[in-house]
C-alpha cells in the first residue's frame, strides 16, 4: 500500500511539473496578445519612417538617420544601409515581398530590391522635386508616387512648397505630370483603386507671408483622383490640414485623416458617394503639434479606420496614440508610448488578423516598433523551448523515482 502511495505521489509530481512547463512554454510562445502592446527597439534613429507588412505579417521599415536605411523582421531585426543622405521615405512591398522605396535626395528617387541588389532610379530630374513622397504599387507591382515639387511657387523664405506631382512606372519608363494647377502642395498621400488609378490627399498653401499658422483662406485640404481620362480635384476641408493620410474602402471611396492645425485636432473625413463627412477624432492633441508630427491611417476589412498619430503633452514630451473605430461607430483611443522630441514620425499597417503594427520615432530618439500581434518564434526557438520542457520533465521523473519510488 505504501509503495503504491509513493508511486502515485511520484506520478503526481511528474504531471504537475510537465503541466507547469507546458504552461510556461505556451505563455512564452504567445507574448503580445491582442490586448497588449509589445514595443521593440529597432535602431538608434529613424525619422521619416514608413512601414509595410509582408505576406507573413512581418514588418519592413524604411527610414532615415541621414542615410536611407531599411529594416526588416525575420525572427530578428536586420538593418541595411541603402544609400547615403536621404529624407522623406515611403515603402511598399511587391507580390514577392520585395521592398520598393521612394525617397528625397535633392530630387525624387526610387529604389527597389531585385532579389540580389538595389536598383536605383532617378524619377524626377528637377532639383527639389520629391518632397513628401508617398508610394503605392499596382497589381503589376509597378510603382506610383505622389510628391511635391518645391520650387514652382514661393512662400516665406523664397523656396516654399510647390506643385503636386504624380509619377508612375509603365514598365519601361517613368511618366511624370503636374496634377491640377501650380498650387503650393505639401504632405501628399497616395492610394490606388482596383483599376490602379491614383487617389491623392494633400495640403495646399497660398502665399501667406510666413505665419506659423496661416490665416483662414490661404490653406486647404485637397483630394485629387484620376478617372482614366482626367484629374478631378476637390476641397475636403478649408482648414490647415497637415500630414494627411489616405486609404480606400471596398467601394474605392476615400478616407482621409489629418491634423487641423488651427483647431489643434485630429480629424477624419470620409466620402459617402455624395458628400465629405468630417468628424473630430481627438480634439486635445495640443498646440505643439507641427507638420513634423505625421499621421498614418489604414482601413480594415470591415471598412473601419485605424489611425496612429502624435499628441503633444508638454514640451518636449509627446505620446504616440492609436485610434480606431469600433463596431458601434465609436472612436477608441490608446496611448502606446511617450517620448521627447520636436516631432513624431509614425507609420501604421494592419496584418491579416487585424493587429496593428506601428513604426515611430522622434528626431532625437530611437526608431521603435509597436504591435499587438503575438510574437512569432522561429522553428529553432520553438525546438529549444520544447527541449527545455522535456529536460525539466525528465529531471522531475528521475527525482520522483529516486526519492519516492525507490526509497524504502
Amino acid at each position: 500500500m505504501m509503495k503504491r502511495t509513493k508511486l502515485m505521489a511520484a506520478l503526481a509530481i511528474v504531471i504537475v511539473t510537465a503541466a507547469l512547463c507546458i504552461t510556461l512554454a505556451q505563455s512564452t510562445l504567445t507574448i503580445g496578445q491582442s490586448d497588449q502592446w509589445r514595443i521593440e527597439f529597432v535602431d538608434n534613429g529613424g525619422v521619416y519612417n514608413s512601414i509595410a507588412l509582408d505576406n507573413n505579417g512581418n514588418p519592413h521599415i524604411s527610414y532615415s538617420d541621414s542615410n536611407l536605411k531599411y529594416a526588416w523582421w525575420d525572427n530578428n531585426w536586420h538593418i541595411e544601409n541603402v544609400t547615403f543622405f536621404s529624407t522623406y521615405t515611403s515603402i511598399a512591398l511587391d507580390s514577392n515581398d520585395r521592398p520598393h522605396i521612394s525617397f528625397y535626395h535633392g530630387r525624387l528617387w526610387y529604389v527597389r530590391w531585385d532579389g540580389s541588389s538595389w536598383d536605383f532610379q532617378n524619377v524626377d530630374s528637377d532639383w527639389d522635386a520629391g518632397y513628401c513622397p508617398s508610394i503605392a504599387l499596382d497589381s503589376h507591382d509597378r510603382p506610383h508616387i505622389s510628391y511635391s515639387y518645391c520650387r514652382v511657387a514661393g512662400w516665406a523664405g523664397g523656396e516654399g512648397a510647390g506643385a503636386l506631382r504624380y509619377a508612375r512606372w509603365t514598365g519601361e519608363n517613368w511618366i511624370v505630370e503636374t496634377v491640377g494647377s501650380s498650387e503650393n502642395a505639401w504632405d501628399t498621400s497616395i492610394a490606388l483603386d482596383d483599376n490602379g488609378y491614383p487617389h491623392i490627399s494633400y495640403r495646399v498653401l497660398s502665399d501667406y507671408g510666413g505665419d506659423i499658422i496661416p490665416p483662414p483662406g490661404t490653406v486647404a485640404l485637397r483630394y485629387a483622383r484620376w478617372t482614366g481620362e482626367n484629374w478631378i480635384i476637390e476641397t475636403i476641408d478649408n482648414c490647415d490640414g497637415w500630414s494627411s493620410s489616405i486609404a480606400l474602402d471596398k467601394e474605392s471611396y476615400p478616407h482621409v485623416s489629418y491634423y487641423d492645425a488651427r483647431q489643434n485636432a485630429l480629424k477624419y473625413a470620409s466620402w459617402d458617394g455624395e458628400n465629405w463627412l468630417i468628424e473630430t477624432v481627438d480634439n486635445s492633441i495640443g498646440v505643439g503639434v507641427t507638420s513634423w508630427d505625421t499621421i498614418s491611417m489604414v482601413i480594415d476589412e470591415f471598412d473601419r479606420p485605424h489611425i496612429s498619430y502624435s499628441k503633444w503633452l508638454s514640451y518636449p514630451e509627446r505620446c504616440l496614440e492609436y485610434a480606431w473605430r469600433d463596431n458601434g461607430n465609436n472612436w477608441s483611443v490608446q496611448t502606446i508610448d511617450n517620448l521627447n522630441g520636436l516631432g513624431l514620425y509614425t507609420s501604421l499597417a494592419l496584418d491579416s488578423n487585424g493587429h496593428p503594427h506601428i513604426s515611430y520615432s522622434s528626431p532625437s530618439g530611437p526608431l521603435k516598433y509597436a504591435t499587438t500581434a503575438p510574437k512569432i518564434y522561429s522553428s529553432a526557438q520553438i525546438e529549444w523551448i520544447v527541449l527545455l520542457v522535456l529536460v525539466v520533465t525528465a529531471i522531475a521523473v528521475l527525482i520522483a523515482w529516486k526519492f519516492l519510488v525507490r526509497r524504502k
